[in-house]
Order: structure tokens, then sequence, then C-alpha cells
């Protein structure tokens, strides 16, 4: 079903996008043409071509979906992974250098197709927050379930784990950082930025030594679940933000940037961003996409189902696209949609099985894995 705003193209448009056919020839019955030259050469064709082209064009397109941005996407179609593959229930899942990794309920598998997986070593920390950069998988958050101690995780396979202490609540830690409780990482810019739920943000460029930021001055970051980077620099927003987001280019000094909708974006707080071929894409609660050539002026280009998940929105990039999911309530079974796009402006959606969690996607270069209640996979 694609849902744009903008006037149809012609068909001539279309199979120009899509590379064109190849294979399969279209006669033409053209008896008409009449060659009145001489020998040498000098004569003048003075026919007409009045003949019909009765062919038809039985060959197959592999051209490429160049409409939109887009270069073959993909996200239409999802396969959900074979039970008999005891693929468990993942709430992680990250992708980085050809291969994802998924986790949840205390296993960590890994896979290079999205389909075929298999186990892998577990890390020590507890915590929902993995970012791949830099040629490695760096997770942060709290040793234990009493938030006492603050962790980060080191791998490049999965396969060996490298566990170290950030801070310690009991005993002054050598890394002069709070405590704080992760709720989400990116890397960029040879970073990688954590954001705490109390606006704390820590940063660091090899996963072992953290830092806490310089300069958080009226950030309002308190209550945001999301920081991202994104054009080359990181972007976060809190509760109590309103039109402005907070921005760094090295995710060590912050500032505040105005943002402004003609359309009333954000029609509740943002809930994710990322960047995608040459636009900045949004999303808040109430499920209103957006998109931004420079992430101060808004424009809507999907509207959700207008009431707040009681998850929340996450946005997702990768393969030159951004994803989502567009349900009402995690306790609605029903009509649950896949939403995508590669430019943030024209956006597909497609039937995603219904799961009481939220959705986490992690997209490849070919290949995307959706983790639910029903783990799934797409490919180009």
């Amino acid at each position: 079903m694609k849902l744009t705003h903008a006037t149809s193209l012609s068909l001539a448009l279309l199979l120009s996008a899509c590379g064109g056919g190849s294979g399969g020839n279209s006669p033409a019955n053209n008896t008409a043409v009449v060659n009145n030259g001489t020998g040498t050469g000098t004569g003048n064709n003075t026919g007409t071509n009045t003949g019909t082209n009765t062919g038809t064009n039985t060959g197959t397109n592999t051209g490429t979906v160049t409409a939109y941005g887009c270069t073959n996407k993909f996200g239409t179609t999802w396969t959900e992974i074979d039970a008999a593959k005891n693929v468990p229930y993942f709430s992680i899942v990250v992708y980085g250098n050809g291969l994802f990794l998924g986790m949840g309920y205390g296993d960590t598998l890994a896979s290079t197709d999205g389909e075929n997986w298999s186990k892998v070593s577990n890390s020590s920390t507890n915590s929902p927050n993995i970012a791949y950069g830099g040629g490695k998988f760096v997770k942060v958050g709290n040793a234990g379930l009493n938030y006492t101690n603050l962790m980060a995780s080191i791998t490049s396979d999965g396969v060996k784990w490298e566990d170290v202490l950030i801070s310690d609540g009991n005993k002054k830690s050598a890394q002069a950082v709070p405590v704080i409780q992760p709720v989400d990482i990116t890397y960029g810019n040879g970073r990688f930025v954590v954001l705490g739920v109390n606006g704390n943000i820590i940063w660091s460029a090899d996963g072992r030594n953290w830092n806490l930021a310089t300069s958080l001055a009226n950030t309002k970051v308190i209550g945001s679940v999301w920081v991202a980077f994104a054009n080359g620099k990181f972007f976060t927003y809190g509760i109590e933000s309103k039109n402005q987001l907070s921005v760094s280019s090295d995710g060590n000094t912050w500032q505040t940037q105005g943002i402004t909708s003609e359309e009333g974006f954000p029609t509740d707080t943002i809930t994710g961003m990322q960047y995608v071929n040459g636009k900045y894409v949004a999303i808040d609660a109430k499920g209103v996409i957006a998109y931004s050539t420079d992430s101060i002026s808004w424009k809507i280009g999907y509207r959700g189902r207008g009431s707040t998940p009681v998850h929340g929105n996450q946005m997702f990039a990768g393969g030159g696209q951004v994803m989502t999911v567009d349900y009402a309530s995690a306790f609605v079974a029903d009509d649950h949609a896949v939403v995508y796009s590669c430019d943030g402006v024209h956006w597909d959606k497609t039937a995603a099985p219904h799961a009481n969690v939220n959705y986490m996607i992690a997209i490849g270069d070919n290949v995307a894995v959706r983790s639910s209640g029903k783990m799934a996979f797409s490919k180009r």
C-alpha cells in the first residue's frame, strides 16, 4: 500500500525508475518501408513505417529501483524464522560489519543472513543498549538489578566479550563518571554516546574509557529515551524539550536547537530520529513521521494511528532506508505494520505479526531483522 501525497508517476517514469526489463523480444509487423536508393547508396528512403508492434515483452526486470532514492527497496515482505530452528524471542537485535547479534532470555545468537542463527557467548552486562562502531559492538548497562554498578561489554564477533567496570556506586570508581541508568546508545564521529534516564550523557572513544559530558546546559533531556547520530551530529530530545532538540558534534558539548513546522510537528514527544539519503527523519509518540533537510524545519510525511503506543515509537536506519512499526497499542492484536521509506517523504507499509512487546529492527546492507513475539527477516 503506497502512502504518499505525491502525484502518480506515469507508466514511462515507473519503467525508467525500475531499470527496464531484460530478455524477451517485441517483434513488430513492419512491412511498409521501401528503399528507393541506388546501388551506390545515394538513394533516399521514402517509405513510411505503418507497422504495428504486436510483440510482448516476456523478459524479467533485472534493473534496480531508483525512485525516491531507493536501490532495490526491501522490507516489503517478511519471512518468519522457522520455529524448528529454535531461535528465541530477541529483545535486542543489532547489526554491524555483516553480522547480526540477537539477545533475549539469556541467549545471544549471531547470524549473517537473518535466517540462520547460532549461539555465541553472553555478555555480563544486563542491558538492551548496544551499538556497533569502530569494528566493535559495545553494550552499556548496569551490572545486577540494583543499579549500583555501571559496566560496558565489548565484542567484535559475539564469541568473546571484554567486560569493563565504568563506575561503582559502593566504591569510588577510577573513572570519574556517575552510575547512570542507560536508556540508549549510539555511535558516530569515532565515539560511543550513552544517554541516561536522568539526562546525564557519557561518551567513550573505545568503549573502555568513559567521560561525563561537560556541557548539558539547558538541554532538558530528562525523560528522553533515545540518542541518535545523524548526518555528522548527535541528537536527543526530552519530554520537556517541546520545540527544540539537543545537538552535539562530539557527544561532550551540547546545545539546544529550535525546530519549526507549519504542520504542527511534533504532535507529541519525539521518540526517534535517523538520517537517510539527504533527509533527517523523526517520529513522535503519536506515530507522526516528519522529515527535514536541515533538522530545523520539518514537514509531515506520514501520520500513524493517532493514539500513543504503550512502548513508544522508534526509528531504525540502514541499507539506505528507514523503518519503524505502526501500531496503536501493545494490546491491540491486529493490523500492525512495518512502515518504511528511502527518503522520509514517501512511505510504504506491510503487515507485521502482532507482539505484546516493543518492536526492534536491525537493518543491514541487504537484510533487515525484526524482533517481536515472532522473529522475522526481510531481504532485497
